[in-house]
């Protein structure tokens, strides 16, 4: 994964809960990221988790 902007990168504006971006930045604080790399890691990780991998063909 490749967390350097590029021209080709899409934008979104995106509406966050009171307090989760205080939290989203203290945590990207803490491991020496941007807001916007810690957004991105962590959507690409919960992503990851979540696809299922293809059933095998009998």
């Amino acid at each position: 994964m490749n967390l350097i902007a590029s021209k080709k990168d899409q934008s979104v504006t995106v509406r966050f809960p009171v307090g989760l971006l205080d939290r989203l930045d203290n945590v990207a604080r803490k491991q020496g990221r941007s807001r916007n790399s810690e957004i991105i890691k962590r959507l690409d990780e919960s992503l990851e988790r979540e696809e299922v991998p293809e059933e095998k063909a009998a």
